[in-house]
Parts: C-alpha cells; sequence; structure tokens
C-alpha cells in the first residue's frame, strides 16, 4: 500500500508551526499569517498543525478561534476529537454555551465520545460557572457514562467547585462519601477535599470541615501547604482556633513546614479575639521555625500593638522594617 504523498513545502511548515508551538514561540498575530498560510495548502495530515495555530488563537479571542475552525471545516481537514475540544472551550469561553452544546453534538455523532473527556470538561466549567451545576452532575452521573466517557477526577472536581460555589457544600460532602464506599478507580483526590473543606468552612461547619480533614489523612491523601492554610484561614477567620492549631499540628507532624500565610492567619485570628498572649506566642515561634513575618505580618502587629497602647513598641518595628528592606 503506497504512502500518501505530502509536499514537501507543506511538511516543513507544518513542523516548523509544531516545533514553535511547543516551544512557546507564537502570539496571536503570528498564528493567524501561519493559518492564513497553511489553510491554502491543508491536508488530513494537516490536522496537528491546525490544532496548534487554533488552540494559540481561542486561547487569546475565542470568538476569533471559533472563525477559524469553521474555516477548517470548509476544507479537507478532518477535524480530530483535539480539535473539537478546542472548539468546546472556544464557544464557552465566548459566552456562548449553546455552541458548545451542538459542539459536543459532532463530537458524540462522530464517534468521539470515549475519548471526549476534555470535551466534556470544558462543557461542565463553563454549565457550573452559570450556577447548573446540578445539569452538570447529571452529565458526569448518567450522560457520560451512556456514551462510554468515564467521567475522572477531573470532571468530578469540577462539580464539587460548582457545588460549593452554589454553597450545597453538604452534596458534596456526600458525593465524596459516594465516591469512597463505590471504591473505584476514581477517588477523591486533595484538591477534592480542599474544595469542599473551604467550602464547609465558608459556610461556618467548622466541625465538618475539620471532620473531613480528618478523614483525608485517614484515607491516605496528604495535604500540601496550600491545603493546610486554605483551612487555617478558613477555621480563622470564624475564630475556630484550636481547630486551626491541630490543623498545624498535623502539619508539622507530616513535616509540611508552615510558611508566614500560615502564621499570619494564626495572628490574624488571636487578634481579632483579643488574646494577646497567644499572639505573641506565635510571633516569636516564627523565627524558631524559619519563617520571616511579611508587609501583612507586620502591619497586623503594628495594629495590634497600637491598639493596645504599645505604640513605641510598634515604631520600633516599623523602623525594623525600612532596616530590612
Amino acid at each position: 500500500m503506497s504512502r500518501r504523498f505530502v509536499p514537501v513545502d507543506r511538511r516543513i511548515l507544518e513542523r516548523n508551526i509544531k516545533a514553535r508551538y511547543h516551544a512557546g514561540d507564537i502570539g496571536t498575530e503570528d498564528a493567524l499569517n501561519l493559518f492564513d498560510e497553511l489553510i491554502q495548502v491543508a491536508g488530513p495530515s494537516s490536522v496537528r498543525a491546525i490544532n496548534c495555530l487554533l488552540t494559540v488563537v481561542g486561547s487569546d479571542c475565542p470568538a476569533l478561534g471559533v472563525s477559524l475552525f469553521n474555516r477548517v471545516a470548509r476544507t479537507k481537514v478532518p477535524p480530530h476529537n483535539v480539535t473539537y475540544g478546542i472548539l468546546v472551550d472556544c464557544c464557552c469561553r465566548a459566552g456562548r454555551l449553546d455552541l458548545g452544546h451542538a459542539a459536543m453534538g459532532h463530537v458524540i455523532k462522530l464517534g468521539f465520545t470515549a475519548e471526549a473527556i476534555v470535551n466534556f470538561s470544558h462543557l461542565l466549567k463553563a454549565i457550573c460557572a452559570e450556577k447548573k451545576t446540578s445539569y452538570a452532575m447529571d452529565i458526569v452521573l448518567r450522560i457520560m457514562p451512556e456514551f462510554n466517557c468515564v467521567p475522572n477526577i477531573f470532571s468530578y472536581n469540577i462539580l464539587f467547585k460548582g457545588l460549593c460555589n452554589e454553597k450545597r457544600s453538604q452534596e458534596a460532602l456526600e458525593l465524596i462519601q459516594i465516591m469512597v464506599e463505590d471504591g473505584g478507580c476514581c477517588r477523591p483526590d486533595v484538591v477534592t477535599y480542599s474544595t469542599v473543606i473551604d467550602g464547609l468552612l465558608k459556610e461556618g461547619e467548622v466541625d465538618q470541615a475539620y471532620r473531613l480533614f480528618s478523614e483525608m489523612l485517614r484515607q491516605g491523601v496528604s495535604p500540601n501547604i496550600v491545603t493546610c492554610n486554605s483551612i487555617i484561614s478558613g477555621m480563622c477567620k470564624l475564630h475556630a482556633m484550636d481547630k486551626a492549631e491541630e490543623v498545624l499540628q498535623q502539619m508539622l507532624d507530616r513535616r509540611i513546614l508552615p510558611d508566614v500565610t500560615t502564621y499570619t492567619s494564626l495572628i490574624h485570628g488571636y487578634y481579632s479575639l483579643g488574646q494577646c498572649e497567644e499572639v505573641d506566642r506565635v510571633f516569636k515561634e516564627m523565627p524558631r521555625n524559619g519563617v520571616q513575618p511579611n508587609i501583612i505580618t507586620y502591619s497586623i502587629q503594628m495594629d495590634y500593638l497600637c491598639k493596645n497602647g504599645r505604640c513605641t513598641e510598634a515604631r520600633k518595628i516599623f523602623d525594623s522594617m525600612i532596616s530590612l528592606g
């Protein structure tokens, strides 16, 4: 069987586009010029280079990305599943969810659904952004499996974020339990737990948030500094200082070193409660753990000292800030 002949000039152009794309060396204007040049000679093998150009243009101007796709559709280049993924993303970010649905219809019609997890993800994010998370849940839990597209943890995490943004963290908590009890390959990860814990804290559910944090540890999911700082910050804002200190201890036990954000949250929490001795204790603890205050920490400290009649100390801190640069 003979190989299909690809003109040398086109092959060189496609190779050049892909190399520059992966090197991050194509801007929007350049991508448009290259697209005009490639589309005149494009053949079936051009789809990968075209995808690169669509991605660049679509990232900067989604509506223009949709327009370029329409030009591709009129050529001899059969769009790939990745091409449709770019199209769905562009439609959704351009505020045209209706066109995003239409593009997914083509994906289904062409039989790309089994590998369309990214395409669905773009659609899910747009649906959740419109506060229609219940519809997004129907897509993940019913529609995607029907088309043999197995939802992954990224799909579920979009749902968790949507539920928590709609202040439906109790439903998110139930969904986590279902995933854990199911015991399948798609299990909650650190993003899942962090999202729902943050949602619970924003709804004032301190005890449930702490229980979920403990459950995360029992499930063998290791928190990172971002997760811990988010939890500590939320608990300090709700004046649950005992729970915040317990999370800090869990960090230290797991050798996750607290940073200036960790301590600033604790200082602000104790300061808002008027617990002066605890504020002083945290400030003394920071240098022992190799953490230096930043401008926010110093500002909180000076405000605290001035309001407690310790203006001379506050002035010394201000002067030390200047000397420390």
